[in-house]
């Protein structure tokens, strides 16, 4: 059974895959390091695979994490021009 992923959990991801780094990541989204921290560690344990490669002075995407930030960036075009559609 496919388990469904949390909307903040998402938008914490993106927001750490943009800003390469947590503590920036955590003052755009108006949330504590630790809380930024824990999210994504759920959210890795939720889909059983790691999302980040973590360095001292770097944090890039593994594998996981490039998919991941694919599948939600074309989920929100797709939601995007839906809601346009549908206005027009």
């Amino acid at each position: 059974m496919k388990k469904q992923l949390k909307s903040d959990q998402l938008r914490t991801f993106l927001a750490v895959a943009e800003q390469r780094n947590f503590t920036r990541a955590a003052h755009v989204l108006h949330l504590t390091q630790a809380a930024v921290s824990m999210q994504i560690r759920q959210l890795e344990l939720d889909i059983e695979a790691p999302l980040f490669v973590r360095s001292p002075r770097l944090l890039t995407l593994t594998p996981a994490g490039e998919t991941l930030q694919v599948m939600r960036s074309e989920s929100r075009s797709f939601t995007s021009k839906r809601g346009r559609h549908c206005r027009a």
